[in-house]
């Protein structure tokens, strides 16, 4: 079998290029395969899987709906976790489209990601 690279972008959240974020691990774990992959996409809201990754740096993160409970950002890029846990992206400080978020952005994510205005495309 003949091993294939797939050459091409992730969608891009952000509205401009300014924006804050730190580095996190994505616990592979957590992420459903679909044909063979496991891949978080951009745009899913995270929080850490057992406290905020403000507060415990060391730990993994997992996907959030937002609809209740903590959430500590939105993940920049697509991340292959297929092969297992991988670096990403946790978005805490920037203006986003909304469209590209993948949840309802209810009154809990825009209290809990203050620091995120989300534009509508």
């Amino acid at each position: 079998m003949m091993n294939t690279t797939e050459f091409g972008t992730s969608k891009n959240v952000l509205y401009d290029g300014i924006y804050k974020a730190v580095p996190v691990t994505i616990d592979s774990e957590n992420v459903t395969a679909v044909d063979g992959k496991k891949v978080m996409p951009a745009g899913t809201l995270i929080k850490g899987a057992s406290a905020s990754v403000f507060t415990d740096r060391e730990q993994n993160v997992v996907a959030t709906t937002g609809a209740s409970g903590d959430i500590d950002g939105i993940l920049l890029y697509d991340v292959d976790v297929t092969d297992g846990d991988a670096p990403g992206s946790c978005v805490y400080h920037a203006t986003v489209w909304a469209d590209k978020v993948e949840a309802t952005i209810s009154a809990n994510v825009r209290s809990k990601l203050n620091q995120i205005t989300f534009v509508q495309g």
